[in-house]
């Protein structure tokens, strides 16, 4: 886990990702929903290395890795509970936003 698990990383995926959505999709209303979308993905992958026992280098170039006080394991039941509850959100504002 390098520079792709860091704030500067995140930041620059949204505007990226919103840049190339407004170019090739022609600037629709629906380009920042998109590239949200691919972030809050993106982050929320972040946010559960942050909740593991390794953590990520928030702040890189420095290696210093940060993690929350109470970490999570993979494959244990508080980790299957948090997936199902991100997947349900997921598809609350698909439905939400797209029909």
């Amino acid at each position: 886990r390098g520079i792709t698990h860091s704030l500067v990383a995140l930041l620059a995926s949204l505007f990226f990702s919103a840049y190339a959505l407004s170019v090739y999709a022609g600037g629709s209303g629906v380009t920042m929903v998109i590239a949200t979308g691919l972030c809050l993905g993106y982050g929320s992958h972040l946010l559960g290395d942050f909740a593991s026992n390794s953590g990520i280098p928030v702040f890189w170039p420095s290696k210093k890795r940060y993690k929350l006080p109470i970490v999570l394991f993979t494959g244990s039941w508080e980790e299957s509970i948090i997936a199902v509850s991100l997947w349900l959100g997921a598809a609350y504002l698909y439905l939400k936003c797209f029909l």
